[in-house]
């Protein structure tokens, strides 16, 4: 499914360090990982093959100087990244480049979610900074996952919840969902800026005050009502917001990579985005609705024959006969627990922040990431300028300066 839109979507972490790594070290780490992950050295063949072939050398740990000594240097570094290519399916996908710079050390590690999910890649940096590796053994088969996915849905259920959502989908895409304007002169770039701790501690009050316990509902509130700041949208057009939904629960040891998660598209009208707090209750509203319908497991079963198609129709089975991605913006929200000791590679970890995003244009997200008292918020796209508006209206809104 990924492999369809040519070289899928990206993905990359970024570490910020306090202090020097050794290059080769890591290098070494990298590749003693990849001896007991194979998929980790595997390539994927072009249609119609879908086995992976272990074995390929990975590729070489990079570094780089970065220019200047403060956040942002390494914040414009990131981004610039972002923009670069990713390796394709047909080898391993997995870079790790080294910056320096007078403000520390940045390890940034790049992948194409073909390769896993960033809880995955969480895992995956936990193990390279030196954990047990007993902590992540199999203990469950994929197929719990698919069984996970379903949700205890009999067929005649799923068949009916799938049948709904194609009626709906097809009713909510005349009008479109709005988009922003591809920048074809522009090439992917993602927007990173990370709270201080003091500002995250701000956030999360106000998203209790708002949603509750429910984070993940709040900044999904705070996204759609930037996006409606940023790009100011007729009060008659929607909103499509895909959220991914994960099948890893908590206490579930299994693969450390792989992409283990459905998806559901939430639809909001713009002229219930009036606000933070009318954003925050719409999109909880659309979301708890969704899962009621049974929209997550409905997506994931229409979904699943790109996974067989040849990448071309795949392509337009999934993004349809504009053949781009349809959504206003993507989004995910990851609280990684790699450096919850403080600590990365054996040194202080300042901070650290995510990117990810459907490389076919608009691509836009919002993707938030938090760190042990810090959250870092992005928005990659091809989008040019709507997506640094995008990218101050949802910081503005975050830290308390809009509504």
């Amino acid at each position: 499914m990924r492999g369809a839109r040519g070289v899928g979507n990206g993905s990359q972490f970024l570490f910020h360090l306090d202090g020097h790594v050794d290059p080769e070290v890591l290098e070494q780490r990298i590749r003693t990982l990849g001896e007991s992950l194979p998929l980790l050295t595997s390539s994927l063949a072009g249609w119609p093959s879908r086995a992976w072939t272990a074995g390929a050398a990975l590729a070489p740990v990079r570094v780089e100087e970065v220019p200047g000594s403060d956040e942002g240097a390494f914040d414009d570094w990131f981004g610039r990244w972002f923009g670069e290519p990713f390796l394709p399916p047909s080898q391993p996908s997995l870079e790790v480049v080294v910056g320096r710079g007078e403000g520390g050390t940045a390890v940034l590690v790049r992948w194409l979610h073909l390769l896993s999910d960033a809880p995955g890649m969480d895992l995956f940096c936990r193990l390279l900074d030196g954990e047990d590796p007993a902590r992540f053994r199999l203990t469950q088969e994929p197929t719990a996952l698919v069984k996970r996915s379903r949700r205890d849905r009999s067929v005649v259920q799923r068949i009916l919840a799938g049948h709904a959502l194609i009626l709906r989908h097809l009713a909510r895409s005349v009008p479109p969902p709005f988009q922003p304007r591809v920048d074809r002169r522009a090439r992917q770039m993602a927007r990173v800026r990370t709270l201080t701790g003091e500002e995250t501690a701000a956030v999360w009050r106000r998203a209790k005050a708002l949603g509750g316990l429910d984070r993940n509902g709040f900044l999904l509130g705070a996204l759609a009502r930037a996006c409606v700041r940023a790009w100011s949208p007729a009060s008659w057009r929607t909103l499509r917001i895909p959220v991914p939904v994960s099948l890893r629960p908590p206490a579930w040891r299994g693969p450390v990579l792989g992409n283990w998660f459905t998806m559901v598209l939430l639809h909001v009208p713009v002229r219930r985005l009036g606000s933070l707090e009318a954003a925050t209750a719409a999109c909880r509203e659309a979301w708890r609705l969704a899962l009621e319908r049974s929209e997550d497991v409905a997506t994931m079963a229409l979904m699943s024959p790109a996974g067989w198609l040849p990448g071309w129709l795949a392509r337009g089975f999934l993004d349809g006969p504009s053949l781009r991605d349809g959504a206003t913006a993507n989004t995910s929200y990851v609280e990684l627990k790699t450096g919850a000791n403080g600590t990365f590679l054996g040194q202080p970890l300042i901070r650290a922040a995510i990117a990810s995003s459907i490389l076919a244009p608009p691509g836009v997200a919002g993707v938030f990431s938090g760190w042990v008292g810090r959250l870092s918020v992005a928005v990659p796209g091809q989008v040019g300028e709507a997506g640094d508006a995008l990218h101050r209206e949802l910081l503005a809104l975050l830290r308390g300066e809009a509504s």
